[in-house]
């Protein structure tokens, strides 16, 4: 199994850093899957989904109720503590609408999901939903970044820039969930979540995105 995702992945500002390839963040059993990078950060809790050894290592979600819990979102105002949040998932279903990262509640103009919908990669932020996503969803797997800064959430696929939302203050309603958002419920695998307690410029996305597209063959 591979420790880490790429010899130049920024290790700056990163907190929560799952890796379900790596037997330090999880070692084979367990309810947690724990931080590489941050010795400190609260460790993601799992609640239904499976590991499996596809890419090396990857948690399965069946759609249904699957779901893990990090430790970073709740109370968070983007605008005033820019983060980033970088994924490589791999749907199963190209039409879906499925949320693979998310607070739980959307109510009051709270948004903060990332999802497949209508075939596109798609986001909800704040009083805006789903969105116009220009890039299609495909069965392979993706490598997922948004960068909230300067009032822009700014989505990449797989290292292109798709689109963005604005924002204003607001707070997250609860910390953010893998595998699930206000009952959309996602199939298929993630293979590791990375938040950073930081705006990552598009350099630094891709600096992310170059060393790990030869792991997922992207």
């Amino acid at each position: 199994m591979a420790t880490r995702g790429g010899p130049n992945i920024l290790l700056d500002y990163l907190t929560v850093s799952n890796d379900a390839a790596s037997i330090r963040s999880y070692p084979g059993s367990g309810d947690y899957w724990y931080n590489i990078y941050s010795s400190t950060a609260e460790p993601t809790a799992i609640y239904g989904a499976v590991h499996n050894t596809d890419e090396g290592g990857a948690f399965g979600f069946d759609a249904s109720n699957d779901y893990c819990v990090t430790g970073f979102g709740n109370g968070v105002d983007p605008s005033t503590d820019p983060f980033t949040i970088e994924c490589v998932v791999q749907s199963n279903s190209t039409s879906s609408s499925r949320m693979f990262l998310a607070t739980t509640s959307h109510a009051d103009n709270t948004r903060c999901y990332f999802a497949t919908n209508s075939g596109y990669w798609r986001m909800g932020i704040q009083n805006s939903g789903w969105g116009t996503g220009t890039i299609a969803v495909t069965t392979n797997p993706t490598h997922i970044a948004v960068s909230f800064m300067d009032g822009e959430a700014k989505m990449y696929v797989n290292g292109v820039f798709s689109h963005q939302k604005s924002y204003t203050s607001y707070e997250l309603l609860s910390n953010l969930n893998i595998g699930r958002g206000n009952g959309y419920y996602w199939g298929g695998n993630i293979f590791l979540v990375h938040i950073y307690k930081a705006a990552l410029s598009q350099d630094k996305i891709l600096q992310n995105f170059n060393a790990l597209k030869g792991r997922f063959e992207l």
